[in-house]
């Protein structure tokens, strides 16, 4: 019924009414429709006046799942709104696309802490193996809210000799969510160096 509204024109023609809040939540809604016919309408609220529309366009397009969106929401990545940018690398871990992995692991290092994050996980969906370098420079982030989601992508990519002993410094991390990604990392990579390392991890309650 809900694909069908949108069909109908109902929730298109919100996308261009003249409030902005009107516009943003009508994209909210056809985001939660998933639906890859709604990418043109979608498209052009992303050059929007208005940041929370800009927001819920990107939103919206990850939904959708479809990779005609990724060019234009990769040009988000330079939005003068955080938040967007936050939701552009969101997105572009949704949409699956590996050439997107270059893009969203350049903010490990210049990203705010949220776009830290959001590449951190965004990269734990592209399992792009060639993001590993970018990863392991970004092992020790001071904040520990990406540093654990940090490790979390390092389980994608399984070059034991390269992870299992950087990931293995953060099994005395004083944050316990970084010591119990640091175990499930080390475990995936299914090493016999690993597998000595865990074994001293499982004096810890908490992982």
């Amino acid at each position: 019924e809900d694909r069908r509204r949108y069909a109908d024109g109902a929730l298109k023609a919100l996308l261009a009414h003249a409030a902005p809040a009107v516009r943003a939540r009508a994209a909210l809604a056809v985001g939660r429709l998933q639906d890859s016919t709604a990418v043109p309408d979608l498209l052009p609220l992303l050059g929007d006046a208005n940041p929370a529309v800009r927001r819920e366009a990107v939103f919206a397009l990850g939904q959708t799942g479809h990779r005609s969106a990724r060019g234009p929401i990769e040009l988000k990545l330079k939005d003068s709104d955080a938040e967007t940018v936050e939701l552009a690398i969101e997105a572009l871990g949704k949409l699956g696309e590996k050439s997107s992995g270059a893009s969203v692991a350049s903010f490990l290092k210049t990203g705010t802490p949220g776009q830290r994050s959001e590449a951190a996980v965004a990269l734990w969906r592209l399992a792009d193996s060639t993001a590993l370098p970018a990863l392991l420079a970004a092992h020790a982030d001071p904040d520990p809210e990406v540093r654990w989601r940090v490790l979390y992508a390092l389980e994608k990519i399984v070059v034991p000799q390269r992870v299992v002993l950087v990931v293995a410094l953060h099994l005395n991390d004083a944050e316990w969510t970084t010591r119990a990604c640091a175990a499930r990392t080390i475990g995936r990579q299914k090493s016999t160096r690993g597998s000595a390392y865990l074994m001293g991890a499982l004096r810890d309650a908490e992982t």
